[in-house]
């Protein structure tokens, strides 16, 4: 899931050809994605402090950030976090 920086838009995608580098998202066409969001792996229970590196609709190049784990969340952006994750999993 991509979740912008203040929470206030969450939108699902699919994540494809992970690397230690990054990841290639496929979004929806509608959905703009802001340069630097969360990303949230929601079958691994894991986020990303995300950057965009590139864009070619309808998939996304990004950057990641070490993993936040949300199961126990040990920051309180990582508490934020878990509620949208669990949210999204219910």
């Amino acid at each position: 899931m991509v979740v912008d920086r203040e929470f206030n838009s969450v939108s699902r995608c699919r994540v494809r050809n992970i690397s230690d580098r990054g990841t290639k998202l496929d979004i929806p066409n509608s959905f703009l994605v802001p340069t630097g969001f969360w990303l949230i792996a929601v079958s691994s229970g894991l986020a990303y402090d995300a950057q965009l590196a590139w864009r070619r609709y309808p998939n996304l190049g990004v950057s990641l950030g070490e993993p936040i784990f949300l199961d126990p969340p040990t920051s309180s952006i990582g508490r934020q976090l878990r509620t949208v994750w669990i949210n999204a999993s219910n």
